[in-house]
């Protein structure tokens, strides 16, 4: 397949997968999280239904490969940009927030029922922040920065309206890696609000444009 073809497919693939986490986080994954504020409500959730708490998370893990299939996509449809070197090393730093991400989805999905039917309500909350570390914190930031080594290459072959959503999720990313190291659950679904839009359109715009300008 052409690159640029296989672009466009990764991007398509990409805003359907986070569109689908974005629901099953909205739908589902918020009754065992922070944002439920009831903290006996929140273990409940999880200990009754635990299948559907895995499938929210198996959600963002399809997402996370997605976003990895899309950037290395861009990068083969833009190894003639200037600093492709950079594209290169983005791929690279994804596999690592990929083994993060999937890091704290296992402590998600494994063991925080187990220590809610326990009521171990210590060790639930501290395993749980351990997951946002990983996932809103190390892997975020890496998926960020990648997505930065992307964009800046590139610029010149985007129109500045998918040049400005890709800087959105520069800005959002690295937002929501602030607010999860500082464990504010209101920022973290203000950034989230703010970065899924932006990922969006910027997908979008690949997906219909895949860099036909110059550099």
């Amino acid at each position: 397949m052409n690159p640029r073809r296989r672009l466009r497919l990764s991007a398509g693939i990409a805003l359907a997968a986070h569109l689908a986490a974005g629901l099953s986080m909205a739908a589902i994954l918020r009754y065992g999280l922070q944002t439920n504020l009831d903290l006996a409500s929140r273990l409940a959730f999880l200990v009754e239904h635990r299948a559907l708490w895995t499938v929210g998370w198996l959600s963002w893990t399809l997402a996370g490969l997605s976003i990895l299939y899309f950037y290395a996509c861009y990068s083969a449809a833009h190894q003639d940009a200037r600093n492709a070197g950079w594209l290169r090393a983005a791929v690279f730093i994804t596999y690592f927030a990929i083994a993060f991400d999937w890091s704290a989805q296992w402590i998600e999905i494994v063991q925080l029922p187990g220590l809610a039917r326990q009521g171990d309500l210590a060790a639930f909350l501290d395993r749980h922040r351990l997951a946002v570390l990983l996932t809103g914190g190390l892997a975020n930031i890496l998926y960020t920065i990648a997505a930065a080594l992307l964009l800046w290459p590139t610029r010149a072959r985007y129109a500045p309206a998918i040049v400005a959503a890709g800087a959105g999720v520069v800005i959002f990313g690295t937002a929501m890696t602030l607010a999860s190291v500082a464990d504010s659950t209101r920022w973290l679904f203000v950034t989230n609000a703010g970065l899924i839009p932006c990922l969006s359109v910027w997908l979008i715009g690949v997906a219909l444009d895949a860099g036909d300008g110059a550099d």
